[in-house]
């Protein structure tokens, strides 16, 4: 029988964020915050400069930031880019560049696990396996997998998935995966009284006293449908004119993106119900006092959502969601208990939706109380970083086992 040699050492895991997603960065911060520091320490490295790293920072988090790579944009769909002279960019200009720094990086900071926070990050990938250190994937998109990455996923140790949805997704890429589990998301308590944060947010906008706030929170993308939110808000505006609603969140620096904002905000001016009524905030950092503010939010993603953050978050802060039933939100939500559940691109039904939590301040609470009960019993910040710390653990502990039975000395790399 193998002993171990217990360690008190803090293990150094290195979390690796790519520039995508607030709502990934936003769980990994409150997974750092919470993580035992006698048993982990982590090291957070983004490959973008991040507009939460202040956040990070000010919770004692080790920050690194990536300069001088030029990462490659996404493809926008209909691009003309030849693929073969895209790819051999990115290898010689991003990829190889990468993998040299992060083996450096690993090296210099004795880094004894790599988290990639979001999916397979084929540089990560490889620099683990150059310096033999453990990895883990954590999966919060729906996307495929390229070869390359489907080879390379034999050398993870362990995936996350923020949802079942997400894993039912991924289990046909790399099932063999046996230390793979799904963890939520944390989901932060919301202690923010809604009466002082709706005052002072009603000032900062200039928002009548005696107005609902409806708010729309999310990247500003077409698969997010924020147009039909819209389109549905002319009727119910017509029926409740103390209204305003807010659209949050930003775009990414894509044509396909910039062209749909535009189109949001041209239908909202040229349509008489709407043109005073929608203020488009931006990206904000205060999401769960905009949360604890809202009358109602709603979620209108018109592609399945991969677990809803923002769904979520709203439930912890008490207040209604309505929201579209696609991947990870029937694992958040149930009907007419803890939420409304639409049919996504249903203008109709999420007209009635609104007007139904508008006219029934009884079944609004009643969701609002069980919704947040919910969420604190579900996916509370502490079960999170109980359920990664376990997983860390075994990840670290198999693959210890597996290098001594082969007589492999780690600390040798």
């Amino acid at each position: 029988m193998l002993m171990m040699k217990k360690n008190k050492t803090p293990k150094r895991i290195l979390y690796i964020q790519r520039p995508n997603g607030g709502g990934s960065s936003m769980s990994l911060l409150e997974l750092v915050k919470a993580l035992d520091k006698k048993q982990f320490t982590p090291i957070v490295l983004f490959y973008q400069d991040n507009v939460f790293r202040d956040h990070y920072e000010c919770e004692g988090i080790n920050v690194i930031c990536v300069k001088g790579f030029n990462a490659i944009p996404p493809r926008e769909h209909g691009a003309k880019n030849k693929f073969y002279i895209r790819s051999i960019n990115e290898l010689f200009f991003t990829t190889l560049p990468l993998v040299i720094y992060l083996v450096w990086i690993i090296k210099k900071n004795n880094i004894d696990l790599v988290h990639q926070n979001l999916g397979f990050d084929k540089a990560a990938m490889i620099a683990s396996v150059i310096t033999r250190t453990p990895q883990v994937c954590h999966f919060r998109l729906f996307s495929g997998i390229s070869k390359t990455k489907k080879f390379l996923s034999g050398f993870v140790d362990a995936a996350i998935y923020i949802s079942e949805s997400i894993k039912n997704h991924y289990s046909k890429y790399h099932s063999e995966l046996t230390s793979s589990q799904v963890i939520y998301n944390p989901i932060a308590r919301n202690n923010y009284n809604k009466k002082d944060v709706r005052k002072l947010l009603k000032q900062e906008l200039f928002i009548p006293e005696n107005n609902l706030i409806i708010s729309n929170v999310g990247r500003i993308t077409p698969w997010k449908g924020q147009l039909y939110f819209l389109q549905a808000l002319k009727e119910v505006i017509k029926k409740n004119p103390n209204i305003k609603v807010l659209i949050v969140g930003s775009t990414r620096d894509t044509q396909k993106d910039l062209d749909y904002f535009s189109s949001l905000k041209g239908f909202t001016l040229q349509t008489p119900e709407l043109k005073d009524k929608v203020i488009f905030t931006g990206l904000r950092t205060d999401v769960g006092k905009i949360m604890a503010a809202s009358d109602i939010v709603v979620h209108t993603a018109i592609e399945p959502e991969p677990f809803g953050r923002v769904i979520a978050e709203a439930m912890a802060a008490e207040t209604p969601v309505i929201a579209s039933n696609e991947g990870g939100v029937s694992e958040i939500i149930e009907h007419h208990v803890t939420g409304v559940l639409i049919a996504p691109k249903n203008i109709i039904e999420l007209q009635n939706a609104i007007l139904e939590l508008i006219n029934s301040n009884e079944l609004s609470k009643s969701i609002s109380i069980k919704a947040k009960d919910f969420v604190l019993q579900h996916f509370s910040i502490e079960q999170h970083s109980k359920n990664m710390q376990q997983l860390y653990s075994k990840v670290l502990l198999n693959r210890r086992r597996g290098c001594a039975e082969v007589g492999i000395d780690r600390q040798a790399f």
